[in-house]
C-alpha cells in the first residue's frame, strides 16, 4: 500500500479527526468485509446505527503467524486493517472488529426467509391446481380410496394407475398427461405384477413398447417411518436419473439425487399395510401425514391410497360411467376418497373392466 494507506480522514489518527474531514465515500476492508467511511452500521453491542469513520490499524499477512497483523501505514496491504472506526450519536470514537458489526443487507433474491410466507395478493393469486384424472385427482394432492372388503379398490387403483400411465382418459375422464406410475403392492404382488397389471394392458389392446411407464414396488413401504421415506426418495431420484440417460439426456453431477418429476402418480395398496404403528394412534396419523406432504412435495406426484371401511359409513355415492364412486372433499380439498361397490357388494362392472 502507497504511504498514506492509513491517513483515510486527512490526519494520522482517525480517533481524533473531525465530521467535516470524513472522506465520505472511501473503502476499506476489515476482516474480508468491505466498509464504505460514512456510512450507517448495526453495532450488535449497543444495538445502535452508528457511523463509520475509517479503519484502524493497517494490516499486512504474517506468513508464519499465518495471520493479518497491525502494522505501519507505509507496510500496510491493500485497504485492510483490523478494526472499524465507529463515532457515536454524541460524537464518541470507539474501534470494533467486524463481528460485531452489521452492515445494511441487499433486498435482493438471495435475501429470503427459510419459510415462504404469502401477502393476501400472493395467496389469492396461487393458480388453481391442475387436474391429474378430470373430476377424480388433483395434480400434488393425496386420495384415499376407501370401501368394505371384496368392493375392487385395488382394481380401481390399477384401472387409474394404468390409465394414467397408458391413456388419455380415465371412464372418459381426462387425463392432462400420460405419466409415469409407481404401484406399491404391499400385499398380492404376485397377482399384480403376473395378472391383474398384464390383463389390464391385455384387455386395453396397450402396445408392449407402452407399458413401461408403470412401476411396481413388491413390498410394505411403512410411511411413518422416516428411514423408509428417504429410500423412497433415493430411489425415485436413481429412477429418474436412469430414465433420462435411457432417453440419451445428459445427467449431471447432483441430479441423480434430485426425484423432481420421476412420477406422476403414486399408488400404495393398502393403506393399512404403509405404516408400522397402528392406524388409530395418532403418533402414526401425524408421521404419516407428513412423510406423505415430503413425497409429493419433492417427488412432485400424487399419492393414491387404497382402505377399507365398514359398511354403512360410507355417503351417497355419484355414478361415473357405470362406476359407484363417493367423491369427499377433505382437509380443503386435499383428499379425495372413492370406492367402487356393485350389488351385494361385488358385480361384474370391474371384472368386465380387466377381461377377466
Amino acid at each position: 500500500m502507497a504511504d498514506g494507506a492509513f491517513d483515510y480522514l486527512g490526519k494520522a489518527d482517525p480517533m481524533t479527526a473531525a465530521k467535516d474531514e470524513w472522506p465520505t465515500g472511501r473503502t476499506f476492508e476489515v476482516d474480508g468485509n468491505t466498509f464504505r467511511v460514512g456510512d450507517k452500521v448495526w453495532h450488535f453491542n449497543s444495538k445502535e446505527l452508528l457511523d463509520v469513520v475509517g479503519g484502524l490499524a493497517p494490516a499486512k499477512w504474517d506468513k508464519h503467524k499465518e495471520k493479518y497483523v497491525a502494522c505501519s501505514a507505509q507496510q500496510a496491504e491493500l485497504d485492510l486493517f483490523l478494526w472499524v472506526t465507529l463515532r457515536t450519536a454524541n460524537g464518541k470514537t470507539f474501534s470494533e472488529s467486524a463481528d460485531n458489526i452489521g452492515t445494511e443487507i441487499e433486498c435482493d433474491d438471495d435475501f429470503r426467509p427459510p419459510m415462504d410466507f404469502l401477502s393476501y395478493d400472493e395467496m389469492v393469486a396461487i393458480p388453481e391446481p391442475d387436474m391429474l384424472v378430470e373430476g377424480l385427482l388433483q395434480c400434488g394432492t393425496s386420495a384415499l380410496m376407501f370401501g368394505k372388503s371384496n368392493a375392487y379398490k385395488s382394481f380401481i387403483g390399477i384401472d387409474v394407475a394404468c390409465s394414467v400411465a397408458t391413456l388419455d382418459n380415465w371412464h372418459g375422464h381426462k387425463i392432462a398427461k400420460r405419466g409415469h406410475v409407481l404401484y406399491v403392492a404391499t400385499e398380492g404382488s404376485m397377482g399384480v405384477a403376473k395378472q391383474r397389471i398384464p390383463g389390464w394392458m391385455a384387455s386395453h389392446g396397450i402396445e408392449p413398447a407402452d407399458r413401461n411407464r408403470i412401476m411396481l414396488h413388491r413390498e410394505e413401504i411403512a410411511i411413518d417411518d422416516q428411514g423408509a421415506i428417504d429410500r423412497l426418495i433415493e430411489s425415485c431420484a436413481n429412477y429418474a436419473a436412469r430414465r433420462r440417460m435411457q432417453a440419451g439426456e445428459a445427467v449431471y453431477w447432483g441430479q441423480e439425487n434430485n426425484p423432481k418429476g420421476s412420477f406422476d402418480l403414486i399408488v400404495v395398496d393398502i393403506f393399512g399395510a404403509s405404516m408400522n404403528g397402528p392406524e388409530t394412534s395418532d403418533e402414526t396419523a401425524r408421521a404419516w401425514v407428513r412423510n406423505v406432504n415430503r413425497i409429493m412435495r419433492e417427488v412432485g406426484c400424487t399419492g393414491h391410497f387404497d382402505r377399507m371401511v365398514k359398511e354403512g359409513v360410507l355417503p351417497s355415492p355419484r355414478d361415473l360411467l357405470g362406476v359407484k364412486v363417493w367423491l369427499r372433499q377433505e382437509l380443503d380439498d386435499a383428499l379425495f376418497a372413492l370406492v367402487c361397490i356393485g350389488d351385494e357388494g361385488g358385480g361384474n362392472t370391474c371384472d368386465s373392466a380387466f377381461g377377466m
